[in-house]
């Protein structure tokens, strides 16, 4: 959706006004067709600067998508004077490097000169922030050292803060980081899904802050784990991991031991010493049967 608009209470600043006929306002008055000076519709900063921007001040924070301006096309001006601009958001209105990090620039031109750049200019942006700024601190071959901007209308699309998307689709209460593009891409603590509305596996309750009880673990906490961990600990909360009863194993501890291995993570053989080519108990490996002639013991493996 458009975000700048003076209805909305959209304010426009510039570095510093050539003259009253030029000044900021008249990139937000919806004419983007007039792009002559004559015509009264277009912003200019002074002469003789050396850092020269517009500012866009949507009076709130918003998820930004795309910024969208046109810049002064009389017959005898080109777009030099734009080369090397480029645009940034911040939630702060002050100017200067000290409150500024490279994170917030969106689109920076290469500064070709042997390219002109557009008169129309449309880059997508997508940032969070209150303030759009278009910067110049490069000066062009035919003003050098000094620079200028002479920008006639911009328009900001995108969505409120925690909105993403065509249909500025809310994220959700618990989102930490709404993409414009992508939607939730940082959910808060211990929430999932496209929205945060899940709890993640092991927690549970409004605002997924409750552990799952003691014999439960997962997604809603919906598997049961009581009975299956060693002398009946608690398995983790999240995984249902934990030190399996003898004779088991597996993630969830619901595996018996694999034919002729017994105890504590099955991790011991049978001595194959039982009677009748039987298999040892999976928990603790005896025969039980007995033993072949000429073993002995419960585990059939001391020799007669």
């Amino acid at each position: 959706m458009p975000l700048d608009s003076l209805e909305n209470g959209t304010v426009a600043s510039l570095s510093s006004t050539y003259s009253v006929s030029y000044n900021a306002s008249n990139v937000l008055d919806d004419k983007p067709d007039k792009l002559k000076f004559i015509e009264g519709s277009c912003s200019r900063t002074d002469v003789k600067e050396y850092s020269a921007w517009l500012r866009i001040d949507l009076g709130n924070n918003y998820n930004i998508q795309l910024v969208k301006f046109w810049y002064r096309n009389d017959s005898t001006v080109s777009t030099s004077s734009l080369q090397g601009y480029y645009i940034r958001v911040t939630s702060s209105s002050e100017y200067g490097m000290n409150s500024w990090n490279e994170g917030q620039i969106c689109y920076q031109d290469l500064g070709n000169e042997t390219l002109p750049l557009p008169v129309l200019n449309e880059q997508e942006c997508h940032r969070t922030g209150r303030y759009v700024w278009i910067v110049n601190n490069n000066a062009s071959e035919e003003d050098y050292p000094y620079v200028h901007l002479e920008i006639c209308e911009v328009e900001i699309y995108g969505c409120n803060e925690n909105e993403y998307g065509e249909n500025c689709t809310d994220c959700g209460p618990y989102c930490n980081l709404c993409d414009i593009l992508q939607g939730c891409t940082d959910c808060s603590e211990n929430h999932n899904g496209s929205s945060c509305e899940d709890c993640l596996p092991g927690y549970r309750g409004i605002n997924c802050s409750e552990k799952c009880p003691e014999g439960f673990y997962g997604s809603n906490c919906s598997e049961n784990c009581t009975g299956i961990c060693n002398e009946n600990q608690t398995c983790n909360h999240v995984t249902g991991k934990c030190e399996c009863r003898p004779g088991f194993f597996g993630q969830s501890c619901t595996e018996r031991c694999l034919k002729n291995t017994y105890g504590q993570d099955c991790i011991y053989n049978c001595s194959q010493n039982c009677q009748n080519g039987e298999a040892c108990d999976y928990i603790n490996g005896s025969c039980t049967d007995g033993c072949i002639p000429g073993w002995r013991g419960e585990l059939c493996n001391e020799s007669m």
